[in-house]
């Protein structure tokens, strides 16, 4: 494999990641809830969506990650042989990963550039204002190709969701983080939700 194969191939695998994560969390996660209500990734979903601080368990992210990558590997050893698909399979895994970390810093930490603040404001209108919205994680790119990007200029968070990194920071009800997006504590939580 000449390194401009490598290199397509690596930025292949890692988009084909975020058109997944967008796939998966838009269709599996909400709108297909009646056909997928008993699969784990539903559930599991639900649970973060109305748990603070929850995540599924590293090990079901892990069975998660070797179920995904054996389709993908196989697929992908389909099209373009042996070597396209490590190539391929390792960047899409490797950049589940790097979703993982995303999401779970998305909710515990202050944001550190204005890509995380921006991208942590586009995840919370999904959560506390409209979850038939900004399904993407890692990026909005998809959102905006399939029409379900929301721009996330105030969000609205229950007490019962305080994020500890806001409180940390500001006292104040009314918060502006430092990239101009704005979050404001609620006592009435009434989301838009698929959950039954």
């Amino acid at each position: 494999m000449n390194l401009l194969t490598l290199l397509v191939t690596i930025v292949l695998g890692a988009a084909s990641w975020t058109l997944t994560e967008y796939l998966l969390h838009r269709f599996f996660g909400h709108e297909l809830r009646g056909a997928f209500r008993k699969f784990i990734f539903f559930k599991e979903h639900m649970k973060h969506h109305h748990k603070k601080d929850y995540f599924a368990s590293t090990k079901d992210k892990l069975l998660t990650a070797f179920g995904i990558g054996q389709v993908v590997f196989t697929l992908s050893f389909l099209v373009g042989g042996k070597m396209i698909a490590i190539t391929y399979t390792a960047s899409f895994l490797a950049m589940y990963y790097v979703y993982e970390v995303i999401h779970r810093r998305l909710h515990v930490l202050a944001p550190k550039h204005s890509y995380a603040g921006k991208m942590r404001a586009h995840h919370f209108y999904h959560h506390f204002v409209d979850e038939r919205m900004n399904h993407g994680v890692t990026t909005a790119f998809w959102d905006r190709v399939f029409r379900t990007y929301a721009e996330a200029k105030f969000i609205p968070i229950p007490k019962k969701f305080s994020l500890d990194w806001i409180t940390e920071i500001s006292a104040e009800k009314d918060f502006i983080d430092q990239y101009g997006n704005h979050y404001q504590s609620v006592d009435k939580f009434d989301p838009i939700t698929y959950a039954s």
